[in-house]
């Protein structure tokens, strides 16, 4: 996200790690100071190869783009790099 001022689904991924065992989150935020951080927020953009290569450990994983244009772009191109099937892959596009 582009700073704190647009986080708005915080208690939900909150939710989400206490009732589901294998959840787990971390929001990367452009715009910040580091006394807003967190253990579950770091200051940057997305890491996108880490975040392509964390997910392919796991078995058969389906990736659900949604963002902007250029964040959809990036993380398909290293997707499709990575030999991520196609069909794997959905898409959720807006500006």
């Amino acid at each position: 996200i582009k700073n704190h001022n647009v986080l708005i689904i915080k208690d939900l991924l909150e939710e989400a790690k206490l009732k589901l065992s294998n959840f787990s989150y971390k929001i990367f935020i452009e715009e910040t100071e580091k006394s807003k951080l967190d253990e579950f927020s770091s200051k940057g953009i997305l890491p996108v190869g880490k975040i392509v290569s964390e997910s392919l450990k796991l078995v058969n994983p389906i990736f659900y783009l949604s963002g902007p244009p250029a964040m959809i772009s990036a993380f398909n191109e290293e997707l499709i790099k990575n030999k991520v099937l196609p069909e794997n892959i959905k898409f959720d596009t807006w500006e």
